[in-house]
């Protein structure tokens, strides 16, 4: 259309903002000047202001904007977690639920996750049975999960085994089986989830190192291996992924009260003694591990990526022999002599 100068101008537009109890209209104005219902534009707007409940308002030229309440909502954000029956990763899974995201709950054990479906929190989760150890199936399954529920905005590669023994016992196969839950798992999901995380903003990967990444113990070879692996899988993803913007990012917990400790906080002698290697005086939650999970997954944490945060109580910061041994006079004379 032309302006009264002649010159070639973009159209108006009336846009109506309208609730349930008004039908929307939108009309357009065609190159006569006139509307295709033979309404003028005055007229339609004064029509819609004069019919209740809606909102009129006309844009510049070549500007269009739409608003309408019954307009299709945001795509609630999913989460994958994996080991979502219990420990962290039952309470990463609680966590993400409560900040609204859907959750795909994945885990080996059966009764685990129909328990966890049956929580308050189960509404805002899909639960799929999967064997870490079995990797062949693991990028499928994400594949799945993708056409199930959508591409995730984020992925905690949780799941974990610790299987100790010394290096002169441990057999090849609870090597694999170390590596192939602990790490070679966390890469396969990868492949099957990456492709679609790519089209969603603010995509994160979370992994659940351990400390023993950076320090270890006797009889646990396997196990650190592994999560020494897995960390450096975080760096190197963070470097491939990040000119997608998928952030990658770990938490490396130290003594956590989770069920995977089985017996040995019930050991009171054992407990007692370890809490003198942590200057915080307590063990870790689940719970607590939980927060920084979904801290590295918001947008709170959108400028971090490949690093790992050591959430141990302070443990590999060091240890106050006082606390340890008490207060002896030898270590007073130490600290009382100069030079």
């Amino acid at each position: 259309m032309r302006n009264a100068r002649g010159l070639a101008t973009s159209p108006a537009y009336t846009v109506v903002v309208i609730n349930n109890d008004c039908r929307e209209r939108f009309r357009r104005r065609n190159n006569t000047g006139t509307m295709a219902d033979a309404l003028s534009q005055r007229d339609q707007l004064q029509f819609f202001r004069e019919n209740p409940p809606c909102e009129c308002r006309q844009l510049a030229p070549a500007k269009l904007i739409v608003g309408n309440p019954m307009a299709k909502k945001p795509r609630q954000p999913i989460a994958v977690v994996t080991g979502a029956a219990s420990g962290i990763g039952k309470a990463a899974a609680l966590r993400f639920v409560s900040e609204g995201y859907r959750v795909a709950a994945l885990d080996r054990s059966k009764p685990g996750l129909a328990r966890l479906k049956r929580t308050k929190a189960g509404q805002g989760m899909e639960t799929y049975l999967c064997d870490l150890a079995e990797t062949a199936a693991l990028t499928p399954l994400a594949k799945q999960i993708v056409s199930e529920m959508g591409a995730p905005r984020t992925v905690v590669n949780n799941a974990g085994v610790c299987l100790y023994d010394s290096i002169t016992e441990l057999t090849d196969e609870t090597w694999l089986c170390s590596l192939n839950v602990n790490l070679v798992a966390a890469a396969a999901l990868a492949r099957g989830f990456v492709p679609a995380m790519k089209r969603v903003k603010g995509a994160a990967i979370v992994n659940v190192v351990s400390r023993n990444a950076l320090s270890s113990s006797p009889r646990a070879a396997a196990y650190d291996a592994s999560k020494a692996g897995l960390l450096a899988l975080t760096r190197t993803l963070c470097v491939e992924l990040g000119e997608h913007g998928i952030r990658v990012n770990a938490v490396l917990p130290g003594f956590i009260d989770t069920p995977v400790h089985g017996d040995l906080l019930k050991d009171q002698v054992y407990a007692e003694n370890y809490l003198k290697l942590i200057p915080l005086k307590r063990f870790g939650t689940s719970e607590d591990m939980a927060n920084i999970i979904y801290f590295l997954a918001s947008d709170e944490s959108s400028f971090i990526s490949g690093q790992g945060i050591i959430a141990d109580g302070g443990q590999i910061s060091g240890q106050s022999y006082e606390g340890i041994f008490g207060k002896r006079k030898s270590l007073q004379r130490r600290q009382d002599t100069n030079g």
